[in-house]
């Protein structure tokens, strides 16, 4: 029977992943877009076809960072780029801890051979390192 509507997923992560003023290939953050919890487990690293819609880090700065830039990739190398860099300010918690998170709207329908996406993050200076991560996307 043919899918009708649209449905919404989501991936959360948490983990810790520290983050400097340059990209590299040995700090990123890897997400299987099919492994979110209420997928079919056998599409986990087969096919996406989707549209990516909200991306937010949170985790914690040292003093000097103020924002982080983003990108996205479908490879480890960093050469197949999904979202090209987007620079963002790191905002408090309202409670006053020492939690910051930046948000990320994306419009990217996406297919791809994998579901596969790896995370690039640099600092304006400093550090960041995320430890929560959540994105949605629909199909």
């Amino acid at each position: 029977m043919p899918k009708v509507g649209v449905y919404t997923h989501r991936n959360e992560w948490t983990g810790s992943v520290a983050f400097g003023n340059s990209v590299a290939t040995d700090k990123v953050l890897h997400i299987q877009l099919h492994n979110t919890g209420d997928s079919n487990a056998l599409k986990i690293g087969k096919t996406f076809t989707g549209q990516l819609q909200l991306i937010r880090f949170s985790g914690t700065k040292s003093v000097d960072t103020t924002s982080i830039t983003l990108r996205a990739c479908s490879d480890t190398d960093g050469k197949k780029l999904l979202l090209e860099p987007t620079t963002g300010t790191l905002i408090q918690a309202v409670d006053g801890s020492t939690t910051y998170a930046i948000v990320y709207k994306a419009e990217a329908w996406l297919n791809m051979s994998t579901d596969d996406i790896y995370f690039f993050i640099s600092t304006n200076a400093g550090t960041f390192t995320a430890t929560e991560f959540y994105l949605t996307w629909i199909e």
